[in-house]
């Protein structure tokens, strides 16, 4: 393209400025033509490759921002998947958690029946958030994505309520405050109530059942139902940030 334009420049000037029988006086003339001419010529290919140049990165950034898409919607989809189940998990923990209150409160209540809620209310479940996606746009830099709009909607999905979810999993773990009670007040049946077999294992596992091994001084316990309160009001909170 430059050697085109080149020849054409030639062709216009009327001969080459370096040419002997040129006189003086149209050589300096000629020369300085000659010198607008390749500065003019140097611009007009410097913009083109540029423009080549930015053509191809748009191209590029454009096949990076669709891979970056991709692998969010399936974190988000993967993250759906896992969530939808564990708040019916934290629903049935709450109940179980407000049940056993009430039965602690109540002058007779069945043992299996008092057993089976506090063991459940004892319990915990945590969603886990797929951010693959989210890392690789950050190491590629947020104005890869086009769209102003889709951008933040990304970025305060996970700075803020993605966010809060690992937060209100990280400062009360129920486990943790309800192991000591079940180390306290409950042992493990010595024969299996039954075998389950996970499709990942070749052998069965069985399950034992727990019981209360003191009724009345459980239900005598004030800081069990301080501890119960507490749970419930965190599970309450997970909840509300779960949806």
């Amino acid at each position: 393209m430059i050697k085109l334009f080149r020849q054409i420049r030639f062709n216009l000037m009327g001969e080459n400025p370096t040419s002997a029988k040129a006189p003086a006086g149209s050589k300096t003339g000629k020369y300085l033509l000659y010198a607008i001419g390749e500065i003019f010529l140097v611009v007009i290919g410097i913009l083109i490759a540029l423009a080549i140049n930015n053509w191809n990165q748009e191209r590029l950034n454009g096949v990076t921002e669709h891979k970056i898409l991709e692998e969010i919607k399936n974190d988000l989809g993967a993250t759906l998947e896992d969530l939808n189940p564990d708040i019916e998990s934290h629903n049935e923990i709450l109940s179980s958690a407000i049940k056993s209150m009430q039965y602690l409160q109540q002058n007779e209540v069945h043992i299996d029946t008092l057993t089976k809620t506090l063991i459940r209310s004892f319990s915990d479940t945590r969603t886990y958030a797929k951010s693959g996606g989210m890392e690789f746009l950050k190491s590629k830099g947020l104005a890869i994505i086009k769209s102003d709009s889709l951008r933040k909607a990304i970025t305060d999905l996970y700075e803020l309520s993605i966010a809060r979810l690992n937060e209100s999993a990280e400062e009360y773990d129920n486990k943790k405050e309800m192991t000591p009670y079940l180390k306290s007040y409950f042992t493990i049946t010595s024969l299996p109530v039954r075998n389950i077999k996970p499709p990942y294992l070749n052998d069965s596992i069985p399950l034992y059942r727990y019981k209360i091994k003191d009724y009345k001084k459980i239900k005598l316990d004030a800081s069990l139902l301080t501890a119960l309160k507490n749970s419930s009001t965190f599970r309450r909170r997970k909840i509300r940030r779960s949806v």
